[in-house]
């Protein structure tokens, strides 16, 4: 697909070429989502996006989410390592890829990039759930527990809706999966 698309690409006049980066870039890069189209299209649109724009972040980050609900952690890590190659500090890539880690028990370098990314936005709710959950996993009580309740005492703040309602029975059920101080992990 890549070679057929790179040949489509070098065989069109520059104008036609330009319409063609202008029709798969125009709107919102993320506007299939809101469709419910599949992630196996999104990622093929997405890639195609990216031959003619590679530098485009958003839409890598996009590719990299996409790859992700797919379960294809190897290429979502490929995907936001790129994006942190140009912006190290791009607290999504730092947060997601830290993500990514977790779900391939890689607790250790997940933890370092959702710290870092805690530094960029301490305030982000989402974040202290992926270190709580990661401390956790990496046998950290304490400091899971305390990042936690942090994440929750954030969203608290928040108004009510659905997506709080949900983070809200995320954050209880790990807070609840965590052992208490003698060791043992509480009753449900």
């Amino acid at each position: 697909m890549k070679a057929s698309l790179l040949n489509v690409r070098q065989g069109l006049p520059s104008c036609i070429t330009s319409l063609v980066v202008i029709l798969l870039t125009w709107g919102s890069p993320h506007a299939h989502v809101e469709r419910a189209m599949p992630d196996s299209v999104a990622e093929m649109e997405y890639r195609m996006a990216l031959e003619f724009s590679p530098e485009d972040n958003t839409t890598r980050s996009l590719l990299g989410k996409a790859l992700l609900r797919q379960k294809k952690l190897a290429e979502a890590e490929k995907e936001f390592r790129l994006i942190l190659q140009n912006e190290p500090k791009n607290f999504d890539a730092l947060d997601t890829l830290g993500l990514v880690l977790y779900k391939q028990k890689r607790y250790s370098e997940a933890l370092q990039h959702l710290q870092a990314a805690a530094k960029i936005r301490p305030d982000d709710v989402m974040v202290h759930f992926h270190m709580g959950t990661t401390l956790s996993k990496h046998g950290r009580t304490d400091e899971a527990r305390e990042s936690l309740v942090r994440g929750l005492n954030l969203l608290n703040k928040l108004p009510p809706s659905a997506t709080k309602n949900h983070q809200l029975s995320e954050y209880k059920t790990a807070l609840a999966a965590l052992p208490n101080k003698a060791g043992t992990t509480p009753s449900r």
